[in-house]
């Protein structure tokens, strides 16, 4: 059953197990501000939101995006939010969407010798970080397309969104399932023992008991959704292109 838990939720369970009780703002470890027990907390639940990434058969934390592509642009900034792609599709018509293939880096001349970038001709896209910024600009992922677009359309883009950590003690929340935010307060636990100077060895036992639970189980949620070979058709279409493809 999926439940809700706040920050001081986590937190109060995180010093249940550590034996590092009372808490507040006076505490060895305070509840919030720098360096504090909700630091601790938003470490375990990002290791925990990776784990159910990595795990899920069906994606647990899904979010779609549209990229406006224009004549001449390849590259485009990714949602604030962005964490992982998962497909991107050109909705040609309201019943012809068109599959985008994550292209390798050595396909980057093949790809920049075409000159089309329209219906079903050959074309892909690659995911690029970002590594200075101009003072005040938000830091963005960014996805490239190749060949340069040639077309005016609006991509969709279904991604993982990245974990954002909880603030407010009393009302931010984490939802869990079946007891899941046992896992965030062990790791919580362990590291308020291990900044302490306190053997926390029964702690990683149980740790990773819970750990072994939530990934056996975040991979059967979706009993029905049995992996399957998914044949992309692109290549087929365009032998030229997959010539150096050693599957085709």
């Amino acid at each position: 059953m999926a439940s809700e838990i706040n920050l001081q939720g986590l937190i109060d369970l995180a010093r249940l197990y550590s034996d590092q009780r009372p808490g507040g703002a006076n505490a060895f470890i305070p509840d919030a501000g720098s360096g504090s027990a909700t630091t601790l907390i938003n470490g375990a639940i990002a290791e925990l939101y990776d784990l159910l990434v990595a795990s899920g058969g069906h994606e647990y934390y899904v979010k779609d995006a549209t990229i406006n592509v224009v004549p001449g642009t390849s590259i485009y900034a990714l949602p604030t939010d962005y964490y992982q792609a998962q497909t991107i599709h050109l909705p040609w018509q309201s019943d012809d969407w068109e599959y985008v293939q994550p292209f390798e880096q050595a396909e980057r001349m093949r790809l920049m010798n075409f000159q089309t970038w329209g219906r079903r001709t050959p074309k892909g896209y690659r995911v690029q970080g970002v590594q200075s910024l101009a003072s005040g600009s938000t830091l963005t992922s960014q996805i490239e397309f190749l060949p340069v677009p040639t077309t005016t359309i609006g991509a969709t883009l279904r991604y993982v969104p990245a974990f954002t950590p909880l603030v407010n003690l009393t009302t931010d929340f984490f939802t869990t399932v079946n007891g899941w935010q046992k896992i965030i307060a062990f790791k919580a636990a362990i590291e308020m023992r291990v900044i302490a100077k306190l053997d926390a060895s029964d702690l990683m036992q149980l740790f990773q008991l819970e750990r072994d639970r939530v990934q056996e189980m975040a991979d059967k949620r979706a009993q029905g959704a049995t992996p399957q070979i998914v044949d992309i058709d692109a290549y087929r279409q365009f032998p030229e292109w997959a010539a150096d493809r050693r599957w085709i």
